[in-house]
This record gives structure tokens, sequence and C-alpha cells, in this order.
């Protein structure tokens, strides 16, 4: 059940990913200075297109990073700490739905107030899931809206297993790990006197 507050315009990737990502990064880990496209295509077997597409979407999402020597790209594995990571270390609840409406990305946080573990996230959309919070025609209203590139940020009230929740939530316009159009959620605890 949700309580419209004021409205303010603002504010593990779980989907599976080529498997060649994977031979992209392990292609990566045994090189010493960094791959260059010339040697992907050398050692996968994939077309030159393709291992453009993937370096790219790789790229985009922070797995890898490229720098331009001349003519060329050279990729090394990215040493920045995975999104994935981060979600787990911050204290609000965090997720991420894509486009087709799917959760991609959830810290424990939102996992633990789902009462749900990892592997128990629906592989379906989440409107059609029955999840306390992320399931309400509300919430799934602002997470479109936000598919679009609004941006939003408003006080919530959630009753869940006889308890009151007042959180501040914001929805944000976002890219999944795919490269697709995603929305960020961000469910931050209120404390009232």
């Amino acid at each position: 059940m949700w309580i419209r507050g004021d409205l303010q315009g603002l504010v593990s990737s779980m989907q599976h990913e080529p498997v060649e990502f994977q031979q992209i990064r392990d292609l990566l880990q045994e090189s010493q200075g960094g791959l260059t496209p010339k040697d992907f295509a050398e050692k996968l077997p994939l077309c030159k297109n393709t291992i453009a597409k993937y370096l790219g979407m790789m790229r985009a999402t922070g797995q890898i990073d490229e720098r331009h020597i001349g003519t060329t790209k050279l990729y090394t594995l990215s040493r920045r700490v995975p999104i994935d990571s981060l979600l787990d270390l911050v204290s609000d609840k965090v997720t991420v739905i894509d486009q087709d409406l799917k959760i991609v990305q959830a810290n424990a946080r939102i996992l633990e107030f789902l009462s749900i573990s990892k592997d128990e996230i629906p592989i379906g959309r989440v409107d059609g899931a029955n999840l306390p919070l992320l399931s309400d025609p509300y919430l799934i209203k602002r997470v479109k809206g936000a598919l679009t590139g609004r941006k939003y940020k408003e006080e919530i009230h959630v009753r869940k297993e006889n308890a009151d929740y007042h959180l501040m939530m914001q929805v944000v316009p976002a890219v999944s790990s795919q490269g697709k159009p995603a929305a960020a959620l961000l469910f931050h605890d209120i404390i009232l006197p």
C-alpha cells in the first residue's frame, strides 16, 4: 500500500551476459599490457563487428578500459570496483529494473526488505511478481517514467507484514549492465520522531 507524498523531479548483474564476456575477461587477465581488437579477433571465433560490439558493451558497463594508441585501441581490465560490490556497501535499499521490468541488480538491503535471497529474485516482470514494494502499480509507473528519462524523489509510506515503513524513494534513469535503458531505485529509511 502506498501513500503518495510530495513529488519533486530529482534525483550482481543478475541477467545473463554473453559467454564471450568471460572469454574476453580471461584473455585480458592473461595479457601483460592489454589487447587490441585485432588480438581478440585472432583469439576468439567471432567476427570483428561482434567483438567491437562486446568490447563497447563491456566498456560502457565499466568492466574494461579503452586507451587510444595511434590509430588503434588498447583494452585492459578495469581497475574499478564492480557496481554490484558497491551496492552492498550502501545502507540504502537499491535495485535496478530494466526496460522489460525485470530486476537486473539488487543489493542485500532490498533483498532483506523483500524477504528473499538473490536466488529467489523473480526472472519475470516485477509487475506480476507480487513483491512487497516493487510490484506496486504506483512504483511501476515511476519506473516507466524513469525509463523515458524522468527523475523522481518523494517520501512514501509502505505497510508490510503489519509494520509501517517511511522511506525516501528516488527513481532515476540508468543503464543496465547489458547497455539497455533501466531505472535505478533507491530507498532511504526515514526515522520519524
